[in-house]
């Protein structure tokens, strides 16, 4: 008897599977020949399959100048209902409401998807942008927020509409930026991209709370960027935050200027930390066993391959507009070939035109113990940012291929008194 009903079961589910096998790619048939008659054929015979709906609607919606859309709008929302979770049939549907001059309509329909799927980014954003076509800003203000809050792709649009929309940046932190850390570190990245470098101060202050891999190479970007622009205040400002977020602040005279002068810390090769920047013929590496002060200096290897306009070594060095400072510097070679040596160089970094300078100190080749290199300089008026670098010019001589080594140690650059 058990065996006998097993086998009635069975053979009902297979029976069960053909038929919803058959309407399956009956179905998909008919969606391929999508005609009027084959569509409300399959209408018919299978009224609950959103496809078929849809596919009905855009027959009539897509029909130049149609007196049928009536009729594109009831299947819509009949697909609709079958299928609330798709944006498509929606957005079809908000679409026609909208060429049929009915937007009281259009919007019901927005709203209607945000109440099926609450908190849809896609959703939210067609709802902010109708409002916003409308002259409803204020309104369209969360659902902006909304759409930046799930769909990382939508935060540039959202973030760049609301520039346009709002000139108060305080207004648009607190009402349309995301409060989560990885949208307002988005919002930072797309601040600094777009150069407004003061406004993005009050977000970094947010993000680097988080204190972490990424939000220190955001910051490290934003005090670069402060420093090429010229803002050394700014600059100053954020990479002393940076400093202590990541435990690198040590006493220092209060009067200098350089970080890690005598290279005793690890270098970080970012922020406002010494630059080392790699290239063919040489190679640059900390070194504990030559030093002029501490235990460690810093040291180049040319292996005589290339001739190169070495600028590999550098730091920008916030200072105050209209003062005078000294640079002050060891320098040591060993072996140095080719007529053109190693030497230290002072330049104005994004200093108006009329206030740019660039000093340098001398040559040198050759085998020379430690040296101390030193160099004046005064900023102008708009000068609040130097580059100090060690460098190496091209030489234009037939043996020109350098080879030797170098090294520089306990760095300084302090006011100095009239």
């Amino acid at each position: 008897m058990k065996r006998q009903v097993f086998r009635v079961a069975l053979l009902a589910g297979s029976l069960t599977y053909l038929v919803l096998l058959s309407v399956s790619v009956a179905g998909q048939w008919l969606l391929d020949h999508p005609s009027r008659e084959n569509l409300e054929r399959g209408i018919r015979w299978d009224p609950r399959n959103p496809a078929l709906w849809t596919r009905y609607a855009r027959l009539w919606h897509f029909l130049p100048n149609s007196p049928e859309s009536q009729q594109a709008v009831e299947s819509y929302r009949r697909a609709a209902s079958l299928s609330p979770m798709d944006p498509g049939i929606w957005k079809e549907l908000s679409n026609v409401h909208l060429e049929r001059g009915e937007p009281e309509k259009a919007e019901a329909t927005l709203r209607a998807e945000l109440t099926a799927v609450p908190h849809s980014p896609q959703a939210s954003w067609r709802l902010a942008n109708f409002l916003l076509v409308r002259g409803r800003t204020d309104e369209a203000f969360p659902y902006l927020r909304t759409a930046a809050t799930h769909e990382r792709s939508l935060r540039v649009p959202v973030f760049d509409l609301a520039w346009k929309l709002q000139a108060d940046p305080d207004v648009i932190l607190r009402e349309l930026i995301p409060a989560d850390t990885e949208a307002r570190a988005d919002y930072l990245q797309f601040l600094l991209v777009r150069r407004r470098l003061p406004e993005a101060y009050p977000v970094w202050t947010e993000v680097s709370k988080a204190n972490s891999p990424a939000m220190i190479r955001l910051g490290n970007s934003y005090a670069e960027i402060l420093a090429t622009a010229g803002m050394g205040t700014e600059a100053a400002r954020v990479w002393k935050e940076l400093l202590a977020i990541t435990g690198r602040s040590e006493p220092k005279p209060s009067d200098e200027r350089l970080t890690n002068g005598d290279f005793e810390a690890n270098i970080s090769n970012a922020g406002l930390d010494w630059r080392l920047i790699k290239g063919p013929g040489y190679q640059i590496d900390l070194d504990a066993f030559a030093f002029q002060n501490g235990t460690r200096s810093l040291r180049v290897t040319f292996d005589g391959t290339a001739n190169p306009e070495f600028a590999g070594v550098w730091q920008a060095v916030p200072v105050e507009p209209n003062r005078k400072y000294r640079f002050q510097g060891y320098l040591k070679t060993d072996s140095i070939t080719t007529d053109n040596g190693l030497f230290f160089a002072i330049v104005s970094l994004g200093a108006p035109r009329e206030e740019a300078f660039a000093h340098s100190t001398e040559s040198r080749v050759e085998t020379v113990g430690w040296v101390r290199e030193q160099l004046d300089f005064q900023t102008g008026p708009r000068t609040s940012v130097v580059a100090i670098q060690l460098r190496r010019s091209l030489s234009r001589k037939l043996n020109n291929l350098i080879q030797g080594r170098a090294w520089i140690d306990n760095l300084s650059v302090k006011p100095r008194e009239p």
